[in-house]
């Protein structure tokens, strides 16, 4: 997997991660056969940084049969044939090794030179004959990648063109720019550049990481309200959402009325701005909230709806004046 630094790389491994070590679809979309374990070997970020992200995903932290890690926290980065990496493999029994990122790994000094970075080659075999059966790695694309034209394998991944000859599946992750610069939100383009053996190469698709809730200032992380990416239908247009993101939007939107409830019941003259102080969303947020429960706020008071006015006589003394 190859993209620019902040592309998104490392959250689309953490969700591939999340599916094989809950057998979730990926993305809410495809299917996982079985549950396998992971080994993700993150020598950039530490222990604290790690777990935060993970427990974010859903990931099994503390599940060491299904799920390892080694960050910055333990020290030295090791190299991939130490006793130690391969002995975790085996412990692991058939795991799916992630490498974010791979170059952290590499002790060559010239990333351009075939002969000194033959230590991909070399390490990948070494993890598969220790008994993992794929190994991910996540790598760098040269500075300016977008400005070089639609992805291809050779504008993908930095360095020596070996890199991209040694794989047998490769994807590009890159920003929607466009998006993210009118403030609209954060999406990611993933498309294969190389698909060994295959008669057809995976379509493109689109993930969302942040969105934009009309009325709201700022973004909104779809990972914190899901607990995953997102698949998007097309660049711009609204997620194609799963049972899980439908029931954390519902819980949203309901947690949201009955502080609206709240608030309105305790004072009728309680204004859209304090409101949205109070429950912590935009304007138009609370226009939204207010027009789903049918309130109206004219003459500086807000009124119930007709149909709740007439059949509770819990309004009757909120309505008296």
């Amino acid at each position: 997997i190859g993209g620019l630094s902040g592309a998104g790389k490392t959250f689309l491994a953490l969700s591939i991660t999340k599916a094989l070590t809950t057998g979730r679809p990926f993305v809410g979309k495809f299917a996982v056969p079985e549950i396998t374990p992971v080994l993700y070997l993150s020598p950039e970020v530490g222990d604290r940084q790690f777990r935060k992200r993970a427990k974010a995903f859903g990931i099994p932290w503390d599940d060491d049969s299904i799920f390892l890690v080694r960050t910055l926290s333990q020290g030295a980065t090791l190299p991939l044939d130490n006793p130690f990496v391969l002995e975790a493999v085996r412990q692991l029994h058939k795991p799916v090794v992630i490498l974010d990122t791979a170059i952290r790994f590499s002790c060559a000094a010239d990333e351009n030179s075939s002969v000194q970075n033959a230590w991909m080659d070399k390490a990948v075999r070494s993890l598969r004959e220790a008994g993992c059966i794929a190994v991910i790695a996540l790598h760098h694309s040269p500075k300016r990648t977008e400005d070089m034209g639609p992805p291809t394998l050779e504008n993908t991944f930095r360095g020596t063109g070996d890199i991209g000859a040694l794989l047998d599946i490769a994807y590009s992750v890159r920003t929607d720019r466009a998006l993210k610069d009118r403030g609209e939100g954060e999406q990611v383009t993933v498309q294969c550049v190389k698909a060994r053996d295959m008669e057809d190469a995976p379509a493109r698709f689109n993930l969302g990481l942040k969105h934009q809730v009309n009325g709201e200032s700022g973004l909104r992380s779809f990972i914190d309200e899901t607990g995953d990416l997102v698949l998007m239908a097309a660049p711009d247009s609204a997620p194609i959402r799963s049972d899980r993101q439908e029931q954390a939007t519902n819980k949203r939107m309901a947690e949201e009325e009955a502080a609206f409830l709240k608030l309105v019941r305790a004072d009728l003259t309680i204004s859209k701005r304090t409101l949205q102080s109070e429950m912590k969303i935009g304007r138009k947020a609370v226009t939204n909230v207010s027009e789903r429960l049918g309130y109206d706020f004219e003459n500086g008071r807000w009124s119930a709806p007709d149909a709740l006015k007439s059949s509770s006589n819990l309004f009757d003394g909120l309505n008296a004046v």
